[in-house]
């Protein structure tokens, strides 16, 4: 322990501290150069010296670096976490879509852990933290009935999003029976077959083993432009 940690009684850096400055400073490509002058400015040489709260100075000053760019979703489990936040927007939870609005609610999140974009997701473990974040807020605010086991995820994921997405807009009068749809759960069968094939009879039901993940993304982005008419119509802040 270095005599300035032991003078403060201060916590040495923390692991996910040193994850996210070297995730940064790969990020913005800084040199050898720069980096130590970086170090130099909050009193030490080398990034094993700092202090907790001097790994969160230097956190801050890399982040300054990085350009407007950088705002863009980015990372092995980006596509999870970007497909997540349009989910809330087409359920009308979320609403801003953006990858900016995204890392926004990170940094809100788990800022303190220094996970605030999504190319600082290190690992499994920490990316299904704040996947499960997320998830748990759109079941919370939205109802959405998540499934469970191995083959959870993709398709069986989006279906729950759906039935979430109709039941909202059946609430908030954004579909109703001067539709012509039934305002029961299987109306989204009906309303599914109407937007995809222009026959409410076509498909089974909303796991119809011939729709794709394109069909259900452009069905659930249908039903989000209908929640949020609706709730515009209604003045909803939710």
């Amino acid at each position: 322990m270095t005599a300035r940690r032991a003078a403060t009684a201060e916590r040495p850096i923390q692991a996910h501290q040193r994850r996210t400055i070297h995730a940064i400073r790969r990020a913005t490509s800084l040199d050898d150069a720069s980096y130590r002058g970086l170090l130099a400015g909050v009193g030490v040489a080398s990034s094993s010296d700092l202090t907790e709260p001097q790994a969160n100075a230097v956190i801050a000053r890399l982040r300054g670096l990085q350009t407007s760019s950088n705002d863009r979703a980015e990372g092995k489990f980006a596509p999870k976490l970007q497909a997540l936040w349009i989910a809330g927007w087409n359920l009308g939870v979320i609403r801003n879509r953006s990858d900016a609005a995204l890392h926004a609610w990170m940094d809100d999140r788990f800022g303190a852990r220094g996970i605030t974009h999504t190319r600082f997701l290190i690992d499994l473990g920490q990316a299904e933290m704040v996947i499960e974040a997320l998830k748990g807020w759109l079941e919370r605010a939205a109802g959405v009935d998540w499934p469970t086991g191995k083959a959870s995820a993709g398709l069986p994921q989006l279906r729950a999003v759906l039935v979430a997405q109709w039941r909202r807009a059946v609430a908030l009068n954004g579909i109703s029976v001067l539709d012509g749809f039934p305002v029961r759960d299987d109306g989204l069968r009906e309303y599914a077959g109407e937007l995809l094939h222009r026959d409410r009879s076509r498909l089974a039901s909303i796991t119809d083993r011939d729709l794709t993940m394109a069909d259900l993304i452009r069905v659930s982005n249908a039903l989000g432009v209908v929640i949020r008419a609706a709730q515009a119509a209604g003045g909803d802040d939710e």
